[in-house]
């Protein structure tokens, strides 16, 4: 069973970190993270 990652900004969740990596970065645009 994979674990959830929470959005901190939002209610966005997933369990896959490349898809929660492509969401954090629409909150922190400022920011580029690769």
């Amino acid at each position: 069973m994979k674990k959830l990652i929470k959005c901190a900004s939002c209610d966005y969740m997933t369990n896959a970190p490349s898809h929660y990596l492509r969401h954090e970065v629409k909150h922190s645009k400022a920011r580029p993270f690769r």
